[in-house]
């Protein structure tokens, strides 16, 4: 009996494993409500999870910058901010698991698709104050990557809890 419910329990988790790997591509964000992002006048940076690829994690800095500079926020080198800034970035290649195998290679279709979190916080504390999360397919096409990374970077800004300046 003990057996049986062991490899239930597991066959359980492989099913939840299944369904919870389909990837849900597009923007969301979460922030705390208590917060008042307005005030927020000066930012520094923290290590996260930089881009593997150089001038990707530059890029990606780049429009990062330009966002909180819109918002009015001032990056600060040294000294405490009012809130820390860091992003993580993951480059992967998904499966689409509905489409047909292909008979001579039996792989199914594959494509380029990554994950961009940006998250802002507390300087003191260490809480997290908004983290926006992306998970976009991306363009084989290098030459599209500089106008998909800055799109990405403002969908998240949009659902940032405070109005732009400018």
């Amino acid at each position: 009996m003990r057996r049986i419910l062991v490899q239930a329990v597991m066959l359980g988790l492989m099913t939840v494993g299944v369904f919870a790997a389909e990837t849900k591509y597009g923007v969301k964000a979460t922030y705390d409500k208590k917060v008042d992002f307005a005030a927020f006048k000066t930012y520094s940076w923290s290590p996260g999870w930089p881009a593997a690829d150089k001038a990707v994690h530059a890029q990606l800095v780049a429009a990062i910058e330009q966002q909180l500079a819109s918002l009015g926020l001032q990056k600060l080198e040294s000294g405490k901010a009012d809130v820390v800034v860091l992003y993580a970035a993951v480059r992967r290649t998904d499966v689409d698991l509905k489409s047909e195998m292909n008979e001579q290679t039996r792989m199914r279709r594959e494509y380029p698709a990554g994950t961009l979190v940006i998250i802002f916080r507390d300087p003191a504390t260490s809480t997290e104050l908004f983290k926006g999360r992306a998970d976009k397919v991306l363009d084989a096409d290098p030459a599209k990557l500089k106008e998909i990374l800055d799109t990405t970077v403002k969908e998240i800004f949009e659902k940032y809890p405070a109005k732009k300046t400018a």
